[in-house]
């Protein structure tokens, strides 16, 4: 199945992708992809968020 990524950010040496979920309480979740083998490979972390300005923070390093 195909995920519907809005938003994809590179930071620290990690690519964050941001994904509508579909669901009203946690429409966003935030993939942590780390460089494997020069591909990107998930990292086995991430977030499920309320608001986009939590998935923003979430990626800052912030915790919202």
């Amino acid at each position: 199945m195909a995920r519907n990524i809005i938003k994809s950010i590179e930071r620290g040496g990690y690519r964050y992708d941001v994904e509508e979920t579909g669901d009203c309480a946690r429409p966003y979740d935030v993939h942590q992809l780390h460089k494997a083998q020069g591909h990107w490979a998930d990292a086995g972390y991430g977030r499920y968020c309320a608001s986009m300005a939590e998935a923003d923070a979430y990626i800052g390093g912030q915790t919202a």
